[in-house]
């Protein structure tokens, strides 16, 4: 009870915030994200707005993750804001002819794949040429069970049929980044995953190497591989087939928000119709092995169409040439 009191205490003190912020700095213009504080300050501006203090124009950015249905902020900011911006058609469909969630402004695909805007995926991609070509990347495979331990993945990558698609990939080393303690070989005592069969399998000609879960920076490990087999949140997956490498996403039931990034792997996994992929191979937990048998892949778009700055730009322009422009943060 004392906790609730506390949440609805800290709720009230954010909207004075807001309602101080927005009433002083009286911006022309408000750019929102996906997070908690958005629908506060979207509802403060939207507040003076009816008052007729200032007319603030509200641009809400979708999280990239939420495929089919809005997150949290997205369904309370829709029905007051003026320019919402998704990432994937289906939302896109589901916020202006759906049921519910209707969006009060313009919404509007600034994406890569699927959108209403492009007829086929050859005018939304960049030429082969401008992503990192296959000699570039290095000959490694990453191998990650996500934040979380998963117990049941790390077993299926020990197998015979892990090692020969390996080979066939042309791979000649696999880096691990576990959520918990692992080694190679023997091992420390404490070492949960130590990749015995793995080595057995793979002999001399595999390369077996365990990256530190707390210090090393998974995102340069994702850029050069050639092949990123599990669990990854929303912005490395999108990194890893912005980079041209080959994804096979197994979902980490104990990952923080993984219905999240699921939905989005298998959104990609299907076959868009406009640009007829799949772009990565999903999986349950011990269909590793023919996933990776799979092939077929496309070349997934490493930019937006159009990019969000143009779409603001393009949005407020008219507004532009009368209005001085400042940055307010409120921590």
């Amino acid at each position: 009870e004392q906790f609730l009191l506390w949440r609805w205490f800290k709720a009230a003190d954010c909207v004075l915030s807001s309602l101080h912020l927005l009433g002083s700095t009286r911006p022309d213009h408000l750019l929102c994200g996906a997070c908690g504080l958005s629908p506060v300050v979207a509802y403060a501006a939207f507040l003076l707005r009816l008052v007729g203090y200032k007319r603030t124009t509200v641009v809400f950015r979708e999280s990239t993750g939420c495929v089919e249905r809005p997150s949290p902020a997205g369904r309370w900011v829709a029905p007051v804001c003026d320019l919402f911006a998704v990432a994937w058609e289906p939302l896109r469909r589901h916020l202006v002819e759906g049921d519910g969630h209707r969006c009060a402004g313009v919404c509007a695909f600034v994406g890569r794949v699927g959108g209403a805007e492009t007829a086929s995926c050859e005018h939304n991609a960049l030429p082969v040429s401008s992503h990192q070509a296959d000699s570039e990347k290095e000959t490694f495979a990453l191998v990650t069970t996500g934040p979380a331990p998963f117990d049941a993945f790390m077993q299926d990558i020990e197998t015979p049929e892990f090692v020969a698609a390996l080979r066939r990939e042309g791979l000649s080393a696999v880096k691990v980044h576990c959520a918990v303690a692992a080694s190679v070989g023997s091992g420390p005592v404490g070492a949960s995953w130590r990749g015995r069969q793995l080595l057995v399998h793979g002999g001399t000609e595999l390369r077996v190497a365990v990256l530190d879960p707390g210090g090393s920076d998974l995102a340069w490990f994702v850029r050069r591989a050639r092949l990123v087999v599990g669990h990854l949140p929303v912005e490395l997956l999108l990194e890893a087939l912005s980079s041209g490498a080959k994804v096979v996403f197994v979902a980490n039931p104990r990952a923080a928000q993984h219905h999240e990034v699921k939905a989005l792997a298998e959104f990609l996994s299907r076959s868009p119709s406009s640009c007829g992929g799949p772009f990565l191979h999903c999986c349950p937990p011990l269909g590793l092995r023919g996933a990776l048998s799979q092939g077929g892949l496309r070349t997934f778009p490493v930019r937006e169409t159009p990019r969000f700055g143009e779409l603001i730009l393009r949005y407020v322009r008219p507004a532009l040439a009368s209005s001085s422009w400042r940055c307010s943060a409120a921590l």
